[in-house]
């Protein structure tokens, strides 16, 4: 099917042409009778062209600053991303990955071990958490996409040794509120509104009406630490940011695709900007939308998912107590999964964009990680692995 934008750029072509040829009749010389309904019609005709460029559809992703896609590393990368693709690292299949998938072929599965366990509620305040197993994963997108400011991570088998809990929803406008309430927290005063290049609004003001089960939007990087550090605080149990492979393995829940889904995603599945019809204008209530399988809602569209690495050119270490990866850049973090507003290609699991920490947006939010009691063999496995990485 045709794309919108791409129809109404031949439509303009075609007008123009057929307006080049009735001036140059009117100038080649036509009867008096003729001359009155050729200018009415040439002036119907550059309305018309006027008009087809209202129509034109701007996908443009908000301003996040300062990203750049930076080069690849030439043939390593590349034979890495075969090796992936022929199932060479450990036991885990991968399929290569074509235009149309963007990551693996459908069914195929990138947890070894990894499963849905039961969910967790410290207190009626806190986000529902579901818990994930160890198990081992493979990210990242073999096809290197890249679709406003936003770029598909590069191939990567990792590994997650700790078992931990991730909500079930995106945070809530209600659970957040609550943080704000009883902490008195001053969230980011400014907010990016979508399509816009400048800040518009602030937390409480995000350009649409919200209900209370909508996912907190308009609050920055650091009003997400903020946030996880009042429930550790409030619970006893530590709180915080997901990493970026964290929460990629959990939103695959087993799939090496693009999407959940499988090759594609509708308006049915997501909230995000479908041309095809579903498109919300807004952010939607969470759980909206049928779960991945391991029960999270969301991965895809409805706000990007704020997480706690530092952005790089690669994926970092599942273990958030590794030290930094060569070209780490921690004047900006990095988020995930799309929002309400972008484009199908952006709502790719493995598309990332780079943030600053103090930007709001209206189409910018978070999960949060509740870790779990780890046993002292689960220790020695991740000493192991921080050691043979080093």
């Amino acid at each position: 099917m045709i794309d919108l934008n791409v129809f109404i750029v031949i439509a303009v072509a075609a007008v123009l042409s057929t307006v080049g040829i009735l001036a140059w009749i009117v100038d080649g010389g036509v009867a008096d009778k003729y001359q009155a309904p050729i200018k009415y019609g040439l002036f119907l005709l550059f309305a018309a062209v006027i008009g087809l460029f209202f129509m034109i559809e701007d996908d443009s992703e908000f301003a996040f600053k300062g990203i750049e896609v930076e080069e690849k590393n030439g043939e390593d990368k590349r034979q890495k991303a075969m090796d992936i693709a022929n199932g060479k690292p450990g036991k885990t299949t991968y399929v290569a990955a074509d235009e149309n998938n963007g990551a693996g072929g459908p069914g195929e599965v990138a947890i070894e071990e990894g499963q849905k366990k039961g969910s967790i509620d410290d207190c009626p305040e806190c986000p529902e958490i579901v818990e994930i197993a160890t198990g081992v994963a493979l990210l990242g997108s073999p096809l290197a996409v890249v679709s406003g400011t936003a770029q598909t991570g590069p191939p990567d088998q990792v590994t997650i040794t700790r078992s931990f809990g991730i909500g079930r929803y995106e945070v809530k406008v209600k659970e957040f509120a609550a943080f704000i309430a009883e902490t008195g927290h001053k969230p980011a005063a400014e907010c990016m509104f979508a399509g816009t290049k400048r800040a518009v609004g602030g937390y409480g003001n995000v350009g649409f009406a919200q209900e209370d089960d909508d996912p907190v939007t308009c609050v920055s990087w650091r009003d997400a630490g903020a946030y996880a550090d009042w429930l550790t605080q409030k619970t006893g149990n530590r709180y915080r940011l997901p990493t970026e492979a964290e929460w990629e393995y959990a939103a695959r829940a087993g799939v090496t695709t693009a999407y959940v889904t499988g090759a594609i995603i509708t308006g049915k599945d997501a909230n995000f900007a479908d041309k095809l019809g579903g498109k919300r204008s807004r952010t939607a209530k969470a759980g909206s939308y049928k779960p991945n399988a391991f029960g999270l809602y969301d991965v895809h569209g409805n706000v990007w998912e704020m997480v706690a690495d530092c952005w790089s050119p690669a994926y970092r270490s599942a273990d958030v107590r590794r030290p930094q990866v060569s070209g780490e850049d921690c004047t900006r973090k990095i988020a995930k999964g799309g929002a309400w507003f972008s484009p199908p290609e952006q709502v790719n699991l493995a598309m990332r964009v780079a943030i600053e920490t103090g930007t709001a947006s209206n189409g910018l939010g978070f999960r949060v990680v509740r870790e779990i009691q780890q046993t002292a063999a689960d220790d020695k496995g991740a000493a192991a692995e921080a050691l043979s990485a080093n």
